[in-house]
């Protein structure tokens, strides 16, 4: 606790101001948490965690200020995005990526729990889908993988006209149906 105090305290001066015991004693706290969080410190400065790795900013800008996005899915064509590539094909055997650094998570869709026409958009507000027989808040799932706040903003999330299907890295949507007519979804970063 102790180094921890200099070390904010230190890093605090390089950007030009000062922090009482207050504001120590809470980002200790919060970092002990180990969660994504952002404070607003004297002087116009911000800290910020994304769980991992923590920062100060003079920036006055919002965290992670990204536009909305919706694109339609169609099988086999891939879909560049800011923060990796998305894909769904009709191979379930799919490999989805020869490079062996890039990370790829793959889910099976039935096509009996698709509802309509595919498609990915970001995360909204409130966002939740049921799936391992619970529903579950998109935030809560995010903050409990330790998903950083930036990526959070662009993470694509695979909808249809009921709601989301697959987040990349959880479940696939609960709604029954056979496996016939899969599909799988691909996203890699």
């Amino acid at each position: 606790p102790a180094i921890l105090s200099r070390v904010l305290c230190r890093w605090a001066k390089k950007y030009g101001t000062s922090l009482e015991q207050t504001h120590i004693d809470s980002l200790r706290a919060l970092i002990a948490k180990g969660e994504c969080f952002h404070c607003d410190l004297p002087g116009g400065v911000r800290f910020i965690s994304d769980g991992r790795i923590c920062y100060f900013s003079k920036e006055k800008k919002p965290i992670a200020v990204h536009s909305d996005y919706l694109i339609r899915v169609a099988p086999e064509h891939p879909i560049p995005l800011d923060c990796g590539q998305f894909l769904i094909t009709n191979d379930l055997s799919h490999n989805c990526c020869t490079n062996i650094y890039n990370f790829s998570i793959k889910a099976n869709l039935r096509s009996a729990i698709i509802k309509g026409e595919l498609f990915i958009r970001n995360k909204r507000d409130g966002d939740s889908y049921y799936y391992g027989k619970m529903t579950h808040k998109l935030k809560k799932l995010f903050n409990d993988k330790k998903i950083p706040l930036q990526t959070r903003e662009t993470f694509p999330v695979l909808c249809d006209e009921k709601g989301i299907v697959w987040v990349p890295g959880f479940g696939v949507r609960d709604d029954g149906g056979s496996n016939d007519n899969a599909f799988t979804a691909v996203f890699f970063y």
